[in-house]
């Protein structure tokens, strides 16, 4: 019977022997890894720069609107018209279906990378869903 290591498998096809891992060695005076805070704020505030810069290239009348008109008066006003009873938020097509879906996808990533214990889990661990 052939294994791994010959580089054949009991039909006799080739296969490429998969490279041992080596065990990681525990140093018991280190510190278990802490979650990323500053990694996290750092990269959000990254992502929203990004959304915000390419709002105001998008559309240069909102940048005359934000630098023109009392930004927190208005920020209120549109506090209280907020329904959440609705699906729609009034966006379009390709912001609702693809840039809303995405904003979360990468919200939620920079989430997983910034934390050590979730970062290695893959789907059928435990714990695995409660971490995303």
């Amino acid at each position: 019977m052939s294994t791994a290591a010959s580089g054949y498998n009991d039909s006799g096809i080739a296969i490429a022997a998969r490279p041992e891992i080596p065990e990681a060695r525990a140093d018991p005076t280190a510190q278990p890894e802490r979650y990323h805070w500053s990694g996290l704020l750092w990269q959000s505030l990254a992502v929203i720069g990004i959304e915000h810069t390419f709002r105001l290239i998008d559309n240069p009348e909102e940048g005359c609107l934000l630098a023109d008109k009392p930004f927190w008066h208005d920020y209120i006003a549109s506090l209280k018209k907020w329904n959440m009873g609705r699906w729609s938020d009034g966006d379009g097509f390709v912001i609702a279906y693809v840039g809303h879906p995405l904003q979360g996808a990468v919200t939620g990533y920079i989430e997983i990378q910034n934390d050590p214990r979730g970062r290695a889990l893959q789907i059928g661990d435990p714990g695995h869903w409660r971490s995303r």
